[in-house]
C-alpha cells in the first residue's frame, strides 16, 4: 500500500521492533531543499559492509538540521549523493498516526554521517 510506504514507514518500525542492533548504520541519496530546518534523505536502506546492496525500507526520511554533525556541509552542490549515517529508529505521533523515523546518535567524538566516497576505508570506522 502506498500511503503506508510513504507515511506510516511500515517496514521501518518494522525494524524498530526486532533485535537488530543498536545503532544501525543506514544509508540514503541526498535530496537538496530550500528548507531552513531539515535535510531530506531518500531511499533508506540499512547498510551491511558484507552482505551488498540492501532493500529500501523507507521512501525517505527528514532529519533536522540542528542534529546534523558540523563536520558535513549539505547544500545543492551535493544533492543526490549517497550519505552514510549512524541512527536508531524512533516512533512518534504525526497527525493522530503512529509513524516512525530516524534518530542520529549523539556521539560527538565520533564519525556518525558520511558521504560515500570510494577511498574511504571502511574497516576504520566502528559503526558497519
Amino acid at each position: 500500500m502506498k500511503f503506508e510506504k510513504n507515511y506510516i514507514r511500515t517496514q521501518l518500525m518494522q525494524l524498530g521492533c526486532t533485535d537488530e542492533e543498536s545503532p544501525i548504520t543506514f544509508t540514503g541519496r541526498y535530496k537538496y531543499t530550500e528548507s531552513k530546518d531539515y535535510i531530506t534523505l531518500t531511499t533508506i536502506r540499512i547498510y551491511k559492509r558484507d552482505m551488498g546492496k540492501q532493500k529500501t525500507i523507507c521512501d525517505h526520511i527528514n532529519l533536522k538540521k540542528s542534529s546534523i554533525p558540523h563536520y558535513i556541509n549539505f547544500n545543492s552542490s551535493v544533492h543526490n549523493r549517497k550519505v552514510y549515517f549512524v541512527g536508531q529508529v524512533i516512533l512518534y505521533e504525526h497527525y493522530g498516526y503512529l509513524r516512525a523515523g530516524i534518530q542520529l546518535v549523539d556521539k560527538p567524538n565520533e564519525i556518525i554521517m558520511w558521504f560515500a566516497d570510494s577511498q574511504l576505508n571502511f574497516n576504520k570506522l566502528k559503526y558497519q
